[in-house]
This record gives structure tokens, sequence and C-alpha cells, in this order.
């Protein structure tokens, strides 16, 4: 018997996600052209010392992100951190 699916969400939460994990994949998606950019916002910031700025593959993400300001993306951080995070169990459908 082989596993062929797991039933539970497609897109994953980010309920309960870390701010500078969120800002960090914000900002890596909406400079998504020239990460430079994200890094140099992220070295001249202090609150966002600890964010990481890496190459992410292109989704509707980065066109997502382009509409939205740095500061509108660290109050996004705060918020989607602040939130409970809830687990659905997954059922498994075995073949």
């Amino acid at each position: 018997m082989e596993i062929t699916a797991i039933e539970g969400p497609a897109i994953p939460t980010i309920a309960g996600m870390t701010a500078n994990y969120f800002i960090g994949a914000m900002l890596s998606y909406k400079f998504i052209d020239d990460l430079s950019k994200a890094e140099d916002i992220v070295d001249n910031d202090e609150s966002l010392e600890l964010v990481l700025i890496w190459e992410r593959n292109p989704t509707i993400m980065h066109r997502i992100a382009k509409g939205y300001t740095v500061s509108e993306i660290k109050k996004m951080g705060k918020y989607f951190e602040e939130q409970n995070l809830f687990l659905l169990s997954k059922n498994i459908i075995r073949s």
C-alpha cells in the first residue's frame, strides 16, 4: 500500500508565523528581481536586524508583495505573528 495523497490545505497557513520570517519572505518576493534592494532595507532598519532575505521561486506571491509598502509588510508580520495557529487533522489516502 502506498500513500497517494494527503488531504489538507494546499496553501500553508501564516497564522503564528514569526514576524521576521514573514517580513523576510515578503521582502524577498517584493524585490525578487533585485534582492540587494531588500537587503539594503533590512541593513538600514534596526527593527529588521533578524530578518533574512533569500532567493524565492517566482509565484503569484511576488506580484502580491509588490503591492505593499515596507511599512505595511512590517505591520502584517506583527499581526500574523500574534494570531493563533489552529491545525486540522489530515486524512491520508492510501491506494
